[in-house]
This record gives structure tokens, sequence and C-alpha cells, in this order.
């Protein structure tokens, strides 16, 4: 019987998550150069990191799911969040209408998420 021990799924899951964060950035740096091109490497992956934590705290569950709202983080400056005035936003983001044309329907959760920060200003 196969048994995998406590610490052997930290560290599992430890690698999984660092191997999620560096395709997100390499996505990031390739269809959002523009914008992420003079953000360090080092700042870029802490940026991701906290984007990652807040996804899960919003209880977005697969890697599409956590993949989007980080894009969508990035792409807010870091302003996206998750409470009451950030629901617009999220509610598009689990929409499933817009999951399977996602980069398509980027522009929609940006608006959304700009109407609703730009009334909290």
């Amino acid at each position: 019987m196969f048994v995998i021990r406590p610490g052997q799924m930290d560290e599992l899951t430890a690698r999984n998550t660092y191997q999620f964060q560096q395709r997100i950035l390499a996505h990031l740096k390739q269809e959002h150069f523009e914008i992420v091109g003079a953000i360090s490497d080092e700042k870029l992956q802490e940026i991701v990191c906290v984007a990652c934590d807040l996804a899960r705290k919003a209880q977005f569950q697969t890697e599409g799911e956590v993949a989007r709202f980080v894009e969508v983080y990035v792409l807010s400056g870091a302003k996206l969040g998750i409470g009451p005035k950030d629901q617009g936003a999220l509610r598009i983001l689990r929409d499933p209408r817009h999951l399977s044309d996602w980069p398509n329907s980027r522009p929609c959760v940006l608006e959304a998420w700009r109407l609703t920060y730009e009334s909290r200003s």
C-alpha cells in the first residue's frame, strides 16, 4: 500500500503551488508585457502570491478560476479585492458563461470592477 505522510503532502502542495504561480507569471509576461514588463520578477511574484491568497479567500477553487482572478487583479493595478464593492467583478469571474470565453470576457470583468471601484472614490 502506498502511503503519503503529512510532510510529503505539504511538500507536494508547496511544489504544485509554486509551479502554478510560475505558469501564471509566464502568462502575464506573455499576454500583458506592456503592463508587467516594468515590474521586477520578485515584485510580480509577490503580487501573484497575494492575488492567489485573495482568490482562495473568495472561494475560487479551480486553477482556471484562480488564474482569471490573478489576471484581473494584476490588470486592475492590484486594487481588485474581495469586499462588497468588488462583488460585481467577482460575480462575472464566477459566471460559467464567461469561463469558456475567458479572453473575450476579460473586458467585461474589468469594466464591472472599474465602475464599482470608481463609485468608491
